[in-house]
């Protein structure tokens, strides 16, 4: 399988801003992490299937870093497989671990990348928010940065991001979730999502409660506080992955646990899109 390495000494100049009606727009938060620990992988592996698709349009699929030093690790990222392995076009051999890696480098090598400061939000972008997460939290980390969703919101704001927005949506996992759950294809999975009072005892007493909300329903929270009143925050339950281990990936996908997990089966995956809950304002 190709290697992917993390580490260069040059960086490429900002692009110049543009911008399209139908984007689906990355955001990464985070700070860039490490050469050897950062989160650009698991964003990356969610352009593996759009490589494979004809249908769809890199350009329209760009990514979007808070940070200008995040940004620049990225671009010395991408410059170093291009050094390393020269151009690379997406291959399907039958050999899904290589085609997986053909697919992700060419992904790297050409998505369309920008430090918010160089790219222009509309209203009618679709806005995908991608980090890790975890069942009830309300919290997202990427890199070596937590975040709790009102801070997750301000540096939306501060990217750019209009109040005007209509359309996010959180990938992390179990951004739908409540609590975990035990079976990606249950047909109840939506009660996952339902809010829910948890009490803490202490010798039997009652001592303090809190409700627990899905991190999408945590996020629509704190955007509605912010002034971003007419959005949709869209969370889809279990784990997220690219790839099962098994099958060349055709979508996004979800199961109840990540490959790592002693207890993951490829079997058990199933699309995103079909796992997927909206969270709606209510403010007029």
């Amino acid at each position: 399988m190709f290697r992917i390495p993390l580490n260069s000494l040059s960086v490429s100049p900002p692009q110049a801003p543009q911008t399209s009606p139908n984007e689906r727009v990355n955001i990464y938060l985070g700070d860039g992490g490490t050469p050897q620990k950062n989160d650009f992988m698991s964003l990356l592996g969610s352009y593996v299937h759009r490589v494979s698709n004809s249908t769809k349009d890199l350009q329209k699929y760009p990514i979007v870093f808070a940070s200008e030093a995040a940004y620049n690790k990225f671009q010395t990222y991408r410059e170093k497989t291009i050094q390393e392995y020269g151009i690379i076009r997406p291959q399907k051999t039958g050999l899904s671990d290589d085609d997986v890696g053909s697919h992700f480098i060419y992904a790297l090598q050409n998505v369309s990348a920008y430090h918010a400061s160089n790219f222009q939000f509309k209203d009618n972008q679709k806005i995908y928010v991608h980090g890790h997460g975890g069942a009830g939290k309300n919290s997202l980390q990427v890199d070596n940065l937590k975040l709790n969703m009102s801070e997750v919101v301000k540096a939306l704001s501060d990217m750019g991001v209009p109040k005007t927005v209509k359309d996010i949506r959180l990938t992390s996992c179990y951004s739908a979730d409540t609590k975990p759950i035990n079976n990606i294809k249950a047909p109840d999975l939506g009660t996952y999502s339902k809010s829910f009072i948890k009490k803490s005892t202490f010798l039997g007493i009652p001592i303090n409660e809190e409700t627990v909300k899905a991190p999408a329903a945590h996020l629509l929270e704190a955007l509605n506080d912010a002034g971003y009143n007419n959005v949709t925050v869209t969370g889809y339950h279990g784990a997220g992955m690219y790839y099962n281990g098994s099958n060349f990936p055709e979508h996004s996908l979800r199961s109840t646990v990540t490959p790592s997990a002693l207890t993951y089966k490829p079997e058990d995956t199933v699309k995103r899109s079909t796992v997927s809950e909206k969270f709606i304002s209510e403010i007029d």
